[in-house]
């Protein structure tokens, strides 16, 4: 049984060579006909398609489909829970802060330890927790969307958006544990969501502060005393 695909470079073949499409096949990189006589190579199909489309009259030639999979370790969700995913991530955030005279919050030290299960590229993965760890540290210390009485947006770019900078990224030093799983977890969404409690757990140990974003707070409180 043929995919989306290989019909659309059937259907292309078909158009180039002349012929019907149920004498055509797909081999060893070349659509050829089941006679052998006639071929041509994916190369030289898809290089037509782009420089020449006039040549392929109504043929679409975007080579592309779209496919379902629905993982064997699924389940039917009960008692009106809601489960958006078939394996989650694990992870564990230290940070060390501190609060300056000036109700100004600077990290000293960051870490994170992450199970994904297998890890295949280690710089990538690493990649992927320290941005979206920057992430849960911009929400936290930093970053807020405003909306004035009408509802109207007052966060309409970056510089009123709190980004984080070079200057206040820290250093962010990541282990990985990589559990015995038949399947992958989650990489790039574990720093955004365990960021935000890990800072405001730390800066509550020195300062009595439960809201976000935390400079915007400690700033508020240093203006009013």
């Amino acid at each position: 049984m043929r995919t989306v695909p290989e019909n659309k470079i059937i259907d292309m073949a078909s158009e180039i060579l002349g012929v019907q499409k149920s004498e055509l096949k797909i081999e060893n990189g070349r659509i050829k006909t089941i006679s052998g006589d006639r071929s041509i190579s994916l190369r030289h199909l898809v290089g037509t398609f782009y420089w020449d489309p006039v040549k392929l009259k109504g043929i679409e030639g975007s080579l592309t489909a779209v496919g379902y999979f629905q993982s064997p370790y699924a389940d039917n969700i009960k008692e009106g829970k809601i489960n958006s995913s078939i394996s989650y991530g694990c992870m564990g955030h230290i940070v060390e802060i501190e609060i300056d005279e000036t109700n100004i919050p600077k990290i000293l030290k960051y870490y994170v330890i992450h199970d994904a299960g297998k890890i295949i590229n280690e710089n990538f993965a690493k990649g992927q927790i320290i941005g979206s760890t920057f992430h849960g540290i911009e929400v936290a210390l930093y970053a807020s969307i405003e909306y004035n009485d009408e509802g109207i947006p007052l966060t309409q770019t970056f510089s009123d958006y709190g980004v984080m900078t070079a200057i206040e990224s820290p250093n962010i030093e990541v282990e990985h544990i990589e559990s015995n799983s038949d399947y992958s977890s989650g990489l790039g969404e574990g720093g955004t969501m365990a960021a935000p409690p890990a800072i405001l757990n730390a800066v509550k140990s020195i300062i009595n502060v439960k809201e976000i974003p935390i400079f915007t707070v400690l700033t508020n409180k240093c203006s009013k005393t």
